[in-house]
């Protein structure tokens, strides 16, 4: 079966949902309901320079709490590179010079959840 890890809407009110299977785009969408989820406290996390040429700068509020993953997807929900980030870490470098320019989501998994964030490849 398929899993909804995340779900985004963009400035042209498309949803786009990070599953397990890619990255999924839907348009014409209207809402009916919404409904609160209890979830984990988000990631207080920044990448930055956005859009980013050669190097992608990931920087945690305080340090991680537990081991984790960054990802990078591209626009097809593509997994493109993995990095593992040891617990404690503040700052980590992504080499980002390699990929075309586009859009890219950058995902970051734990034990106890999972987030994207939206960036840009000058």
């Amino acid at each position: 079966g398929s899993y909804v890890y995340s779900m985004l809407s963009d400035e042209e009110e498309n949803l786009w949902m990070a599953t397990n299977n890619g990255l999924l785009k839907y348009t014409d969408v209207t809402t009916t309901d919404l409904v609160e989820i209890d979830q984990p406290a988000s990631v207080h996390l920044r990448a930055f320079p956005n859009p980013a040429i050669d190097q992608l700068t990931v920087q945690w509020d305080r340090p991680t709490a537990a081991e984790g993953t960054l990802q990078i997807i591209d626009g097809r929900g593509r997994l493109l590179q993995t990095k593992a980030v040891p617990a404690g870490t503040q700052t980590q470098q992504l080499s980002v010079g390699q990929f075309p320019a586009g859009i890219y989501y950058l995902r970051w998994i734990d034990g106890r959840r999972q987030e994207m964030w939206k960036w840009v490849k000058g």
